[in-house]
């Protein structure tokens, strides 16, 4: 994102923004000024002013006259791009028992993909991906059209386009150890699909031909995702060195 776009917000509007993401995230209905209300300590007229500002700004869309408000595409980058960066808390036991149940398959290379997808799948509460020796293997694809995004038939025939011609690009992409992030508009497959893939590489070599990810709405709790998609690709490195 440019700078002079990040400089456009406040640490308030940046606070406010941040939680509708959060919020929309989990509800999947339009984040009102009453339901932000109680996260900061300023009166609801207050809050309907940084939202106003917000969707001005073009990170925010109100769909109907009184209605909450839900993030765009722009919101979500700058959301994304502001995220805390600390991963120390990453090693829950969950994460722990996840990377036992992974090293017990090390002997058996397509067993641990096909075991690792799934997991991937189940934490990330997404349709998963993993693009390993050409061969790709999904896990969760119900995830997908089971979304409410997806119930407009023009857009879950893009999405299913998208799935059709990603194992073409991942062949010819040239991704290292980041965790690249692609929203909406941004998606390198198909833009059209609306759809966020968080991608990344693993390997011994700074390029990869190997690749993991998840790919769901523009809607996504992307804190939990990245660390996820981040925390799998290291351990799967680790694994099979």
């Amino acid at each position: 994102m440019a700078k002079q776009e990040i400089d456009q917000l406040t640490a308030r509007q940046a606070e406010v923004l941040a939680r509708i993401v959060e919020i929309y995230a989990e509800l999947t209905t339009p984040v009102g000024s009453k339901m932000l209300c109680q996260d900061f300590e300023c009166s609801s007229a207050t809050i309907r002013s940084e939202m106003a500002q917000l969707e001005n700004l073009g990170y925010i869309k109100q769909p109907h006259t009184s209605s909450g408000r839900y993030p765009t595409d722009k919101g979500y980058r700058y959301y994304v791009n502001n995220l805390n960066s600390q991963t120390g808390q990453l090693m829950s036991r969950g994460y722990m028992s996840i990377e036992r149940a992974i090293n017990s398959l090390s002997e058996n290379r397509e067993a641990m993909i096909r075991r690792s997808v799934a997991m991937l799948e189940s934490i990330s509460d997404n349709t998963a991906f993993i693009y390993d020796r050409k061969n790709i293997y999904f896990s969760g694809l119900r995830r997908l059209f089971a979304q409410p995004e997806l119930r407009d038939h023009t857009r879950s025939m893009d999405a299913a386009r998208f799935l059709d011609s990603l194992a073409e690009w991942l062949g010819r992409s040239e991704l290292g150890h980041d965790v690249n992030v692609y929203i909406g508009l941004e998606n390198p497959v198909i833009g059209a699909s609306g759809l966020t893939m968080i991608v990344t590489g693993f390997g011994q070599d700074q390029i990869h031909s190997n690749y993991l990810g998840i790919v769901g709405p523009t809607r996504q709790s992307y804190k939990k995702v990245i660390m996820t998609v981040g925390f799998m690709s290291n351990l799967l490195e680790e694994v099979l060195e």
